[in-house]
């Protein structure tokens, strides 16, 4: 067997494709579950308050933008106070660019000026909702987490399929590869067998040539004399012709 017939591939490529695969997807989409969760929970995790009726007391951290989220599409006016009692002033979101979380929809911002307690006072024009105050969703960082979950599972899918390519390739062309050196270097019948390279010598009658060397004898020893073809003697002069004995009470006596 020629020295590049190594042992054939391995299928371990195929398993470490699919193992590529399956982890891109895993991960890319638990990077994006995990984007759209975080998001959701800075509205879910928030208390929610009832309009036309008490201001409710909601405790800030200075130096924020905060969200008024109302529910079910609800329509209504708000106020808000700092803890000093001066009005905050609150920026409406339009339609366009509005943000939806568990079917509470972010109407307007506002920004903390002071760390205490904020008091908020929302009455309906329409029929009675609830109201939440939380941080708005950071669009950059769940835009980044759904864009990172998808490239996770574009990237793992193309390695994947990339490594299971390139092992088949690898296992065809060593199939291919020694089926060939199977049909070159295989038996070829009488004539060829034997050593390779080695000249065989097929005995053919009445080719001996006096003098040359034969097999069994190296050259420069002596070559014994040769025995002459056998024929078989002639026959002799005068020979008489055999005839069959006759016997009494034959037709010719």
């Amino acid at each position: 067997m020629p020295s590049d017939a190594k042992r054939k591939p391995g299928a371990v490529g195929f398993i470490v494709g699919a193992a590529l695969i399956v982890v891109g997807i895993v991960v890319g989409v638990i990077l994006i579950v995990a984007s759209a969760g975080g998001a959701m929970i800075t509205v879910t995790s928030q208390p929610s308050f009832p309009t036309d009726q008490d201001a409710a007391q909601v405790t800030l951290t200075g130096g924020q933008t905060m969200g008024l989220w109302f529910s079910d599409s609800g329509r209504g006016n708000c106020a808000i106070q700092d803890p000093s009692g001066n009005d905050v002033n609150f920026v409406p979101i339009s339609t366009t660019t509005t943000q939806t979380v568990n079917n509470y929809q972010l109407v307007a911002t506002f920004q903390t000026t002071d760390t205490g307690e904020y008091s908020i006072l929302c009455q309906s024009t329409g029929a009675p909702f609830q109201f939440k105050v939380a941080s708005t969703l950071d669009v950059a960082k769940f835009g980044g987490g759904v864009v990172g979950g998808i490239l996770l599972i574009f990237i793992g899918g193309i390695a994947g399929i990339v490594v299971m390519i390139v092992t088949g390739v690898r296992r065809s062309s060593w199939t291919r590869r020694n089926r060939s050196f199977t049909a070159v270097g295989g038996y070829n019948g009488a004539a060829n067998y034997g050593p390779t390279g080695a000249q065989q010598q097929v005995y053919q009658p009445g080719a001996y040539s006096p003098g040359a060397p034969q097999p069994g004898y190296a050259p420069g020893q002596p070559i014994p004399p040769q025995q002459p073809p056998y024929s078989p003697p002639p026959p002799a002069q005068g020979t008489p012709t055999y005839q069959p004995p006759s016997f009494p009470g034959s037709s010719g006596q």
